[in-house]
């Protein structure tokens, strides 16, 4: 069996884009890892209205304020693709890779990568919170508030195709046996604009290039090599969109996910300095991986 190191997520990027379809009350939860804050926003619900400087540049879409079927909802956004941005949507969300067993004793496939789809989200924000919880030792009594805003933040990116796309790894029942269903095993995000991420006070990767966050396995699952599967399919997944570099963040404090990255290919491109630390933020590194194509 393949051996992968120990991961812990790194940190929880939360949705600056999401925040912009009214989806917030006025007092918005945003994080700036390790810690969670709150920034008031000005204005009624929803917010203040965008101005055209707020508007990214890739943002080539136009919103329209529409009376949504849902009652319980007055409006939303809804948004108008170019054709390019619809072959790319299509393309994530219809990614789909099998992994089979490198021993060879069976021709099943023990994990399937494969876009974020609703009936993995409550699984998939367990993991999450689970995960950067015990790496932040956040206490049990805080967790509740932690599942929720996490659980919103996949409801609100499982929709911001093609700006970011969540990966989830599913082991399937097959591989399982004993009439078990399916299991995730873990998940990815590959965030595709910048106006996804969180902003930090240093080490922000490039604007335009993928970025790799919220990396996390099921602790019963560690020690299987899915680590490295995930890291390989989402690598590929770039690939197919024409990109051939990737970033991400790893926090000193994690060696065994530095390990991992390490020697997936991925070399440090900066380093947060100690002063960080007054500020009561974890020091981390910026790491990068020139992608070449299988």
């Amino acid at each position: 069996m393949m051996r992968t190191q120990l991961l812990h997520i790194n940190h929880v990027e939360w949705p600056k884009a999401a925040q912009r379809e009214h989806r917030y009350p006025p007092g918005v939860v945003r994080t700036h890892s390790p810690f969670l804050r709150t920034t008031q926003r000005e204005g009624k619900r929803g917010g203040r209205p965008l101005r055209s400087r707020e508007r990214d540049d890739d943002d080539r879409f136009l919103d329209e304020r529409l009376e949504s079927p849902d009652p319980s909802k007055k409006s939303k956004f809804v948004r108008f693709s170019t054709p390019t941005e619809t072959i790319l949507r299509e393309r994530l969300s219809s990614f789909r890779k099998e992994y089979k067993d490198p021993d060879g004793e069976s021709d099943e496939a023990v994990l399937v990568v494969k876009a974020l789809s609703n009936e993995w989200i409550d699984s998939c924000a367990d993991l999450l919170t689970e995960s950067f919880a015990d790496s932040m030792g956040y206490m049990s009594v805080y967790k509740k508030f932690l599942r929720n805003q996490i659980g919103e933040y996949l409801n609100n990116h499982v929709r911001l195709l093609p700006k970011t796309v969540i990966l989830v790894g599913i082991i399937p029942r097959s591989a399982i046996g004993d009439g078990q269903e399916d299991i995730l095993a873990g998940t990815v995000e590959i965030s595709f604009s910048s106006s996804t991420r969180t902003k930090h006070l240093t080490l922000n990767p490039p604007q335009d290039m993928p970025y790799l966050c919220n990396m996390a396995v099921q602790p019963e699952q560690r020690g299987k090599g899915y680590g490295r599967l995930l890291l390989d399919a989402a690598e590929q997944l770039i690939l197919s969109t024409g990109y051939t570099d990737v970033f991400l963040h790893v926090r000193h404090e994690d060696p065994p996910a530095l390990s991992l990255y390490r020697t997936s290919g991925f070399v440090e491109e900066g380093e947060d300095w100690s002063i960080i630390q007054v500020f009561g933020l974890d020091r981390r590194y910026l790491m990068r991986k020139s992608l070449a194509k299988k």
